[in-house]
């Protein structure tokens, strides 16, 4: 519910709001890559770019193989690498 309601406010430009929706999908489901990549995108476009490659990285960690290179594009664009 957290991830989803992420997305619409990230979607709506409340990115601030976004990245404690996702924080908080963390932190009832950590294993989950899911929301630690749009964590990622999120405080990239707030400019917090450590922040960002943090949870890029536990991304990467937690996705299965199949779907790294998704999580890899979103890095590179959200970066901007």
């Amino acid at each position: 519910a957290y991830n989803n309601r992420g997305n619409v406010r990230a979607d709506q430009g409340d990115l601030a709001g976004a990245v404690a929706d996702y924080t908080r999908a963390i932190d009832l489901a950590p294993g989950l890559w899911q929301p630690w990549g749009k964590r990622g995108v999120a405080l990239a476009r707030l400019g917090r770019m450590d922040e960002a490659e943090a949870s890029f990285e536990r991304a990467l960690e937690l996705a299965p193989p199949s779907m790294r290179p998704q999580v890899e594009a979103a890095r590179r664009q959200a970066m901007g690498r």
